[in-house]
């Protein structure tokens, strides 16, 4: 049998021999066409022969739910496909040599990469006349991430949810509350509430200006370090260096002036000893970045740092930019959160953001009432889309006391409308389960204590 090896590194490209074995296979084993043949570009096939006999037959599979023979293949191309040695290359296809099994298992795993090399090929090929003006780079960049995309999802088919061990399956994930795969909050009762980051969920920390929102990220990514996780941590606002600085106070417990003592490095060694997860920090500019980009991103980070995420947390998604214009801002929103959403499905990770408030917020809370999503600042489009909000009822006067009060606007798979609250000190960037500390014990004794059992929603 002539070369099987496919991939030609000195011409970029794939031989014609597989090219056409690729076509005699799927035409021996029906099954590989349906699995990966339908999906497939026919201009994927460097010779114009081959792409019209595989056009061929995906316009007959399209319409007879079948793979045509030589001869009806034959009379179907004849009227479109004019070539004097049309007839000669489908006698040898569909009379090619059997292939052996291993050999069309082989063919099967390559048609992936081939599926996925044309695609990138032929974008740079369609690139070329835009690479020399600037303003076209952009659907340069689309092009191409358009085809690093291509491939990912052939072998995903969903879930065939009756079929006998995805029944057993789903039932024991169910009995083990983990339909969803989850991954722990670090927070006791944000896991009863919630039971979790959940897989492809959108999880966000509402609330007005200084109330905490950027605290609450850093706490959920240092959590989910210490459960032996990756985390990315995308930051539009603060830089990597405070962002790092604040994941130091939080997994050491202490000050910012502390950090430079040398209770620091004894801290530091013990918290390594435990094999915590790995934290990437990536800022970029606020209004620039897009869910695209972050993909981006995170493709290179696996390929050349061998990293993968198990959380993205973004700091925060209202300040990112949709991959489209909208003249309204609540569309922009709107469209950002979805985007962000499906990099979570994309990706098999939770998402954890921040969404801002509007002005009244401050105003609503300082009379005594509890924020809602009613008051998310631009598009309540967001609440719609998210999975999982909260919001962070805090005033100045509340975090001096170390109280942080947290009411549940949103939660898809159980009940909303809960509050409870947490303990704060953004001194050392730590969010914890409520407990008194002794000096708000000492506050307490002496009635300075704010009350806060009362709740106005």
């Amino acid at each position: 049998m002539a070369n099987i090896s496919g991939w030609n590194p000195d011409t970029f490209s794939f031989s014609p021999e597989f090219q056409k074995q690729i076509i005699a296979a799927m035409i021996q084993e029906p099954k590989i066409f349906e699995r990966l043949g339908i999906l497939t570009d026919y201009r994927s096939f460097d010779i114009a022969e081959y792409a019209e006999i595989f056009k061929g037959i995906q316009d007959f599979y399209e319409e007879y739910r079948g793979m045509p023979t030589k001869e009806a293949l034959s009379d179907l191309l004849s009227t479109r496909y004019h070539s004097e040695t049309l007839n000669e290359t489908l006698e040898e296809i569909y009379n090619h040599k059997r292939i052996s099994t291993s050999t069309i298992e082989y063919i099967e795993d390559s048609i992936r990469n081939f599926i996925s090399c044309q695609a990138l090929k032929r974008a740079i090929y369609e690139s070329i006349d835009d690479l020399g003006d600037p303003k076209k780079h952009p659907n340069v960049k689309e092009r191409i991430e358009k085809a690093l995309t291509i491939g990912a999802s052939l072998d995903d088919f969903g879930i065939d949810a009756y079929n006998d061990e995805e029944i057993l399956n789903r039932w024991q994930r169910r009995k083990d509350k983990q339909e969803i795969p989850r991954i722990s909050t670090g927070w006791t009762k944000f896991d009863q509430v919630f039971g979790g980051f959940g897989i492809g969920e959108v999880f966000t920390f509402t609330g007005p200006a200084h109330s905490g929102k950027s605290m609450y990220l850093v706490n959920v990514g240092a959590n989910v370090l210490l459960q032996k996780k990756n985390v990315l941590h995308i930051t539009l606002e603060m830089s990597q260096e405070i962002t790092a600085q604040r994941y130091d106070m939080r997994l050491l417990g202490l000050t910012k002036d502390e950090l430079n003592s040398k209770i620091a490095i004894e801290r530091l060694k013990e918290v390594l000893s435990n094999h915590i997860g790995r934290l990437i920090i990536k800022r970029y500019p606020s209004d620039t970045v897009t869910a695209n980009d972050i993909a981006t991103f995170i493709k290179r980070l696996e390929m050349v740092k061998d990293f993968v995420p198990d959380i993205i947390i973004i700091d925060y998604a209202d300040i990112m930019r949709s991959t489209h214009h909208y003249n309204d801002r609540r569309f922009e929103l709107d469209a950002i959160y979805n985007q962000v959403r499906n990099l979570g499905i994309e990706f098999k990770v939770p998402i954890v953001t921040a969404t801002q408030l509007n002005r009244s917020a401050l105003e609503r809370l300082e009379s005594g009432k509890i924020l809602t999503e009613g008051n998310i600042a631009e598009s309540y489009g967001i609440a719609r889309v998210i999975d999982c909000g909260i919001t962070i009822n805090s005033t100045p006067a509340d975090i001096r006391q170390h109280v942080s009060t947290i009411y549940v606007f949103k939660n898809r798979d159980g009940e909303s409308g809960e509050t409870f609250r947490m303990y704060v000190d953004f001194s050392r960037a730590l969010i914890r389960e409520w407990g008194p500390s002794p000096d708000i014990t000492n506050q307490m004794k002496k009635g300075k204590q704010k009350n806060h059992q009362k709740i106005i929603i």
